[in-house]
Order: C-alpha cells, then structure tokens, then sequence
C-alpha cells in the first residue's frame, strides 16, 4: 500500500486513471497530479475528467484519497526541479509511486532528476507510462548511482551555495569544516559543471542548484 501517488499530467486522463487503478493507496492517500504551470485548455480538461473519474472509482470504497494539482515553473529548469523535490520531501520516509503518465518533456525531465537527487530513506516505485500501448515500465533504480558521487560534504556546499554566491571563507565558516576541505571539493564541482568561480566567490550553476536538497 503506497501514502501517495505522483502523476504527470498531459492532455488524456486515460494514463493516469490506468495508473491509479494499479495503485493500491491507502486511505487519506495522496494523489498529486504535476502540471506545467502555463495554462493549457486541454490539460485543464483532463484534470477535470481525471479528478471526476477518480472520485467516482473511490466513490462505492471505503477509502478517501486526496486528489491535488500542483502547478510547476520549468524556466529555469532548475526551479521546476526545485518545486518537485519540495514535494517529493514530504514523503522521503513513506511508500511512494511516481507514475510518469504523460506532458510536457521538460516536465518529465525535471521529475526525473528530482527522483534521481532526493536522499530517499524508503526507495519509491518510478514507472513509465508506453503511450499509445496501455501499459507500463519499471525504471531501475539508477538513483543509488549517484549517491555514491554526491558526497555530504559536496551536498552540504551546494546546499549553502542555494542562498546565493560565498567565498571559500564563508562557507568553510558555515559548514565548519576546514578551507583546504572546502576547496578540495570545490575543485570537483567545478570540473562537473556544478559551480562556478567569479572573483573570491563561489555561485552554483544552473545545475548545481537543480542539485541543492530544499531547505524549509
């Protein structure tokens, strides 16, 4: 049994009515459906249906679920991949499915890297919808992959440098942790693309905030 549901939304309700039919929730169960947040009349229209399909599935059970639309900004990417992540904490101790169900690509795109960067304790179910077939595939977990290269103390930099750009003073003060460590890993960050150096201080890139875990 999952404590929530998280489905994309495109322009046909079929994909995600089919994925919450195979989704056993409990009761009080989040259903979250991800939208691009410019307005579509044809998405608004399969929201609608889906949300009145789902209420009618649920309506003879004894079992609630709580159906909410969340709209995301995907310029730049990495605030889109930002809003998911926030979302995804919220349930990085529980049962979770992420069914990619359609929209936008860039939408998918940022879904995915969301799934791939958040520490989960309980490792979610991801699957892909094949459209135009009816059915689904499983997405390994690749996720594992990347935590053995994120390491805390390069986590905990990109995490600082969320706020804005530090020099390498700042954030050895901030972290607590000595400069030579700072640059150390600063260097590997650099060299992936995850910051960048202007003068005595240090941004993150597009990238690299894409990356930093949301602080509340």
């Amino acid at each position: 049994m999952y404590d929530a549901l998280i489905l994309t939304l495109g322009f046909e309700p079929g994909p995600l009515i089919r994925a919450l039919a195979s989704t056993p929730l409990r009761s009080n169960g989040l259903v979250a459906v991800l939208m691009p947040e410019f307005k579509d009349v044809r998405s608004e229209r399969a929201f609608l249906d889906f949300k009145r399909i789902a209420n009618m599935m649920f309506k003879n059970e004894r079992i609630s679920i709580d159906i909410k639309r969340f709209e995301i900004s995907l310029k730049p990417l990495s605030k889109g991949v930002q809003e998911v992540r926030l979302i995804f904490k919220e349930f990085m101790d529980r049962e979770v499915a992420i069914a990619l169900t359609g929209s936008m690509r860039a939408l998918i795109l940022a879904v995915f890297i969301a799934y791939l960067t958040i520490p989960w304790i309980k490792e979610p179910r991801i699957f892909i919808y094949l459209e135009g077939r009816g059915e689904s595939v499983e997405v390994p977990q690749v996720r594992r992959v990347l935590e053995l290269a994120v390491t805390d103390v390069k986590q905990e930099i990109l995490n600082a440098l969320a706020s804005g750009p530090k020099t390498i003073t700042q954030l050895s003060v901030e972290l607590g942790r000595d400069r030579s460590v700072i640059y150390r890993h600063l260097s590997w960050l650099e060299s992936r693309g995850l910051i960048e150096r202007k003068g005595k201080y240090v941004e993150s890139t597009e990238l690299g905030k894409a990356l930093a875990l949301p602080q509340k």
